[in-house]
């Protein structure tokens, strides 16, 4: 094991498999292949970056929202570097070299495009697309096009984070380097137009997961972007494993403090721990949209299946199965599931029967809030009891974890509702509209309806 005050996360990059026959009709569904090479060994990395903490106001998901943009309908070391941890814990910034510059950016393994934003981009309010002024975002320094920049014509960048917040730009090909590793001609966005609720310190973000979440699109015109005209390419740490620079292996140290902790590139942080370690496989999952456009038979998300929740009457919960990705096998807990590791989410999100009954668990108990997406809770509520099972291992969420300020003076619990009303809650972009105005379309698309308490 590690100290008691760090958390140590290792992600084994798998080879990309073939990619499977297409199929038209909504469905999500996963499975674990045969391992394409060896494991690579634990050992410790010389490329390394420090992880460091910053102030950034309450963020939800940052990659579920991606599939629904998109029209996919879910049912159901040899570098390290420093990380800074965002707000509490909950997200973390380190530096990355671009050109002959240096930017701090957030580290995010739930989305695979590294971006920054241009000198002169357009800021726009998330919830009512209205121009603002470049310091309503609060993004860090931005980013002058360099003499080592190419630009990538007829390709545009497109993504909507899962709180909401949504980028367009263009693409271009520009020398990299992360914890002394430099891919020369790395692909990156360039954001002219973002809709982004900043810290002030990081100028975008760097991210790790599979080229099947890339973000480029063909053309020019980002109204018209689809699952169709999606153009996938390598993300960077995918170019560094592939150049032969490093194993096809990361892992994050994440520390409570204002040192984050560490981003290892190829093998482990400088962190003491057992040779030991619980594990589970990463699982491909295929999503479809009507027309069988979306992705399929490749690595995107880090998916795993857990063993289930531990929590004061987590025997007992219930929730519709029908309403999440298929398990490989019938569940042995009422809690077991299919999970997404994401260093980019705040909360831990659970099926609504689940998130209800663990948060009933606080004292007083917690209260969905419709109009923050979270339940909210008295700042100084008794904490339960709560438990990931991983690889045979529970993991104990940290009390501390388990209560967030929200920014205004209240707080929020660090579990909250993935179901489908929450869903339509996180579509941030119905501008303008009452709840069951932005909630319908998506309700009657899983064949239900609003009805008004």
């Amino acid at each position: 094991m590690f100290s008691s005050s760090l958390f140590l996360l290792v992600m084994t990059v798998l080879l990309r498999p073939v990619k499977a026959a297409r199929a038209t009709g909504f469905r999500i569904s996963s499975h674990s292949p045969a391992p394409l090479r060896a494991p690579s060994p634990n050992i410790q990395s010389s490329h390394v970056l420090n992880l460091s903490r910053k102030t950034r106001a309450y963020a939800g998901s940052a990659s579920y929202l991606k599939a629904i943009r998109q029209n996919y309908q879910v049912q159901g070391v040899y570098s390290f570097t420093p990380l800074t941890s965002e707000f509490d814990g909950q997200e973390f910034i380190t530096s990355i070299g671009v050109g002959s510059n240096t930017f701090q950016v957030l580290v995010d393994t739930g989305s695979s495009d590294t971006w920054l934003a241009e000198t002169g981009f357009q800021c726009l309010d998330q919830y009512s697309g209205v121009a603002e002024p470049e310091d309503y975002c609060m993004l860090g320094p931005t980013y002058d096009i360099s003499g080592t920049f190419r630009a990538i014509s007829n390709e545009n960048f497109n993504i909507t984070y899962g709180d909401g917040e949504f980028l367009t730009g263009t693409f271009g090909l520009e020398e990299v380097s992360i914890g002394g590793i430099t891919v020369i001609s790395q692909q990156i966005a360039v954001v002219n137009s973002a809709a982004w609720n900043g810290d002030g310190i990081s100028s975008g973000l760097l991210g790790l997961a599979f080229p099947s979440l890339t973000s480029a699109y063909a053309g020019t015109d980002p109204n018209v972007d689809s699952g169709s005209n999606k153009i996938e390419y390598n993300p960077i740490f995918t170019n560094m494993y592939e150049e032969g620079n490093v194993p096809p292996l990361f892992s994050l140290a994440i520390e409570r403090g204002s040192f984050g902790g560490y981003l290892a590139l190829g093998g482990l942080p400088p962190v003491i721990f057992d040779s030991v370690f619980a594990s589970s496989p990463i699982q491909i999952l295929t999503m479809q949209n009507v027309a069988g456009s979306g992705m399929t038979g490749e690595y995107s998300f880090y998916a795993i299946t857990i063993g289930g929740l531990v929590y004061n009457g987590s025997q007992s919960t219930k929730f519709s199965q029908g309403n999440w990705p298929s398990l490989l096998a019938a569940p042995k807990k009422p809690s077991q599931m299919q999970v997404i590791v994401d260093s980019g989410t705040t909360l831990i999100y659970l099926p609504t029967g689940i998130a209800n009954a663990v948060n009933a668990l606080f004292n007083p108990p917690a209260v969905f809030d419709n109009y923050k997406g979270a339940y909210t809770v008295a700042c100084t509520a008794a904490v339960p009891s709560l438990g990931i099972e991983i690889g045979g291992v529970t993991f104990y969420i940290n009390p501390v974890d388990m209560i967030l300020a929200a920014g205004d003076g209240t707080c929020i619990t660090g579990v909250d509702d993935a179901g489908l009303l929450e869903e339509c809650h996180r579509r941030l972009r119905c501008w303008g509209k009452s709840d069951e105005a932005c909630c319908t379309g998506l309700l009657r698309e899983r064949g239900l309806r609003w009805q008004t308490n």
